[in-house]
């Protein structure tokens, strides 16, 4: 009797403690997969720079436009990292990653797929938005997990995966077979295992209500993080302007090289040329000669004189 009230006074117990204890907190692979998620979006953004010569080659299409390509992309990102930046803490970090991954997909299959410049501007605008959406998410989910690491890779993932998409890309272009393919043929390859990956990942956060609300935008800094995002903002500038000089001294150097491989044709055609030339120069001085030899056989002899 004494044991049965007791072990019935103790469940309750039992019951509070479990569902006081804070639920498990994702271990390290979770941090490492975030992580690789920012640099692969940040990779597939600019993935495309190193192409844009290529494409304009073969499409026909002029400077202005590779600034609108540009410029549509970060506009998309914009808007979504405005719109979609808070969509996770009411959703979950898990669908909010999902959805972006599987639109970054897309995205890189219109890419592959694209046969002019309207496919190029939609793949442009679907990467926008995947990273927009995504980006606030991986952000809070890497603070989630750990908060010393998670800073730590908010502040690396993103210019690794810009330097390593342009490398990547830029180093296909020049020795890979058909580079307009292979480098989002990648990406589809790497998103398809990183939702896979988030799949099994556990939630960081729980679903609440007000999903609808963190849509509308709020253009504010809280008043304690003022300072250090003005001390940050020189720093920004300097690693977006460092990036547009790679990628113009990148530019330079794909144009000084085919500018070689045309003079080299140039010059092998003038060779051939010449050689032929040469060819044609000997064979008639050699039909001359023929001709005079024939001519010099036929002709009568002279007649003696009496």
């Amino acid at each position: 009797m004494t044991s049965s009230t007791q072990s019935r006074q103790s469940r309750p117990r039992r019951n509070q403690i479990e569902a006081a204890a804070p639920p498990s907190k994702p271990n390290i692979g979770s941090l490492v997969l975030l992580s690789s998620i920012v640099i692969s979006f940040l990779a597939a953004s600019s993935a495309p720079t190193p192409l844009y010569a290529t494409y304009a080659a073969k499409w026909h299409f002029s400077p202005i436009t590779t600034t609108v390509v540009f410029g549509v992309y970060a506009i998309a990102v914009l808007l979504c990292l405005l719109v979609l930046g808070r969509l996770s803490d009411h959703v979950g970090r898990r669908p909010v990653l999902l959805a972006a991954l599987a639109l970054q997909i897309t995205a890189a299959t219109v890419l592959t797929a694209a046969g002019g410049v309207e496919a190029l501007f939609l793949g442009r605008v679907l990467q926008g938005i995947a990273t927009g959406g995504a980006i606030g998410a991986l952000g809070a989910a890497l603070l989630d997990v750990d908060r010393r690491r998670g800073t730590l890779a908010n502040a690396a993932a993103p210019g690794i995966g810009t330097g390593t998409g342009a490398l990547l890309s830029g180093w296909l272009v020049q020795y890979a077979p058909a580079p307009t393919h292979l480098v989002y043929l990648v990406l589809i390859g790497v998103f398809a295992v990183q939702g896979l990956a988030v799949i099994r990942m556990p939630e960081t956060v729980s679903r609440k209500t007000g999903a609808r609300a963190a849509l509308r935008p709020e253009l504010a800094v809280p008043s304690n993080l003022r300072g250090p995002v003005l001390a940050a903002a020189p720093i920004l500038d300097d690693h977006r302007a460092g990036v547009d000089r790679l990628e113009a001294a990148a530019h330079a150097r794909r144009r000084r090289r085919r500018l070689r491989q045309r003079r080299s044709a140039e010059e092998r055609d003038q060779r051939e040329v010449n050689r032929l030339h040469g060819i044609s120069a000997r064979r008639g001085r050699h039909e001359r000669r023929l001709y005079r030899s024939a001519a010099d056989s036929d002709a009568p002899a002279p007649e003696s004189g009496a």
